[in-house]
């Protein structure tokens, strides 16, 4: 089993502000594919935690985005699942506001087999440092992507397909910057499956 240490990306006199800083990640838990390679997994005691559940099944998207009307918060725990289908990316709109104007993006690109974290449009504070964070994810033909993500306020760590993890920080400075949507461009994709649940504090 591992912990991260998520960094901040703010200026250090906001977070002297603030009282805190940096925190430590989610556990994850490591195993070895007969491939040799390495599989990241949240452990399944952290299934304590969810309370409230909403499930979408079989949502089309196509060149643009989709509000997710039913799923909000900022402290939540979604699995995800997509069909990439026709798209030349696609993925998830987190912490969004309702005209989109703050939201993280979370976006898989098919043709550099890329999962990035989007942050550019995350927060309307000048000050955050909004550079993105990524790696690579190769999906097999017929694979389809599967995010399990946990949302906890300013963190935000994403497993996927159990072969790459990725944390990071956001700052929304808007109280409405609760939403979900999906969206895709270049084509069409399906959300074949969304479940999220509320964390319990």
């Amino acid at each position: 089993m591992l912990f991260g240490w998520v960094w901040a990306v703010r200026p250090e006199k906001i977070s002297r502000k603030a009282g805190w800083d940096s925190v430590i990640s989610l556990p994850r838990v490591l195993t070895m594919a007969a491939d040799g390679s390495i599989r990241y997994a949240p452990p399944e005691d952290l299934q304590v935690l969810r309370a409230k559940h909403v499930g979408l099944s079989d949502v089309p998207v196509s060149e643009g985005v989709i509000a997710l009307e039913t799923v909000n918060g900022d402290s939540l725990e979604l699995i995800a699942e997509f069909e990439p289908g026709t798209s030349e990316k696609f993925g998830l709109a987190l912490r969004r506001s309702p005209d989109g104007e703050e939201e993280a993006l979370l976006t898989y690109r098919r043709r550099e087999s890329t999962l990035t974290m989007e942050r550019h449009r995350s927060s309307l504070d000048p000050e955050v440092w909004a550079y993105p964070c990524g790696g690579q994810l190769s999906l097999a033909d017929g694979e389809n992507l599967l995010l399990q993500i946990f949302l906890d306020h300013s963190v935000i760590e994403v497993f996927a397909n159990g072969k790459l993890c990725l944390t990071s920080r956001i700052y929304p400075t808007r109280s409405d910057s609760l939403g979900v949507a999906a969206f895709a461009q270049g084509g069409s994709a399906t959300l074949r499956r969304l479940e999220a649940w509320e964390i319990v504090p």
